[in-house]
């Protein structure tokens, strides 16, 4: 996957920007390509950035030797046709959190329309990255397409959070899978080796998915993955993980083939997965034996 240069004419050899009209306006196609190395005496380093809107990325904070960065849409979101794109590579030894501390909307769309996230990254020998972001939210009559690829060194270590929301809970009395199409791809690898793989499309006309609106009909949803912790105490965190599970909450949470654990979450509004989803991460960075970052925890806002 490769971004459009942050420019309007490419040069020679290269492929143009992503850029056309659009309902009177022009597809915006962004994001970023970030590059983090490890020093011999002193906190990673974020050693080459390239960031385009409609995303915007916060200064580098330090906090024990990890690097931890901010991002955002600060645009209304995702509109017909834009693409936001993120290529994240983690060098040997290097340590990094990302985190959105205020979700993204995709809004209101044409029947032919979409909206597209990429996100390609890749963690080195013996480095650690987590990617804690806010909500994305489908509004009413968006479609949006993801594609998410990570590759993972067998050193390496990983927490990965998603979180998805239906709809705008508070909204006119309630905005509740009334948008027309989600559809992701979702595939985790180690050492070149297959790990998770992800395909799905939901189309709520349909009346999908069932089960989840039967559930919780205004509830937001969750994944998690988490790669690096010790196969022997993961039969533990599995069953710690299940006793979050509540009448506001369900959870499933499964080992990873060659360790590492899924986990996936349920919550009967926000407020309900954001308490399961803190927990849930508590117990996966205790399974990691990661340091508590006190700035990643005050920067992320939303689950404060």
């Amino acid at each position: 996957m490769t971004l459009p240069a942050a420019r309007e004419e490419p040069r020679a050899g290269e492929d143009p920007p992503v850029a056309a009209a659009v309902s009177g306006g022009r597809r915006v196609a962004g994001g970023a390509r970030l590059s983090y190395e490890s020093t011999p005496s002193g906190p990673t380093v974020l050693r080459r950035q390239w960031v385009r809107p409609p995303l915007h990325l916060g200064k580098t904070y330090h906090d024990r030797g990890w690097a931890l960065h901010q991002w955002a849409t600060p645009t209304a979101g995702l509109l017909a046709g834009d693409s936001l794109a993120m290529e994240v590579e983690l060098g040997r030894g290097a340590h990094a959190a990302l985190l959105s501390p205020a979700a993204c909307r995709v809004h209101r769309m044409g029947p032919d329309e979409v909206a597209t996230l990429r996100q390609h990254y890749r963690v080195g020998p013996e480095g650690a990255l987590e990617v804690w972001p806010a909500p994305l939210v489908l509004q009413a009559g968006a479609a949006c397409v993801q594609d998410t690829v990570l590759f993972v060194d067998g050193s390496a270590a990983l927490l990965w959070i998603e979180v998805v929301a239906p709809g705008r809970s508070r909204y006119g009395g309630g905005e509740s899978f009334a948008f027309r199409e989600w559809k992701s791809r979702f595939r985790l690898e180690r050492d070149g080796q297959l790990v998770a793989l992800e395909r799905f499309r939901v189309r709520p006309e349909g009346g999908e998915p069932a089960d989840w609106r039967a559930r919780f009909p205004e509830g937001p949803y969750a994944s998690l993955y988490c790669l690096g912790t010790a196969p022997a105490e993961e039969g533990s965190v599995v069953e710690r993980l299940h006793a979050l599970a509540g009448e506001d909450l369900r959870v499933g949470a499964s080992p990873l083939e060659g360790g590492g654990l899924g986990v996936k979450l349920l919550g009967r509004d926000p407020l309900a997965l954001r308490r399961g989803i803190a927990m849930a991460r508590g117990l996966l960075r205790g399974a990691l034996q990661w340091p508590v970052l006190s700035s990643l925890e005050r920067a992320q806002t939303y689950f404060s």
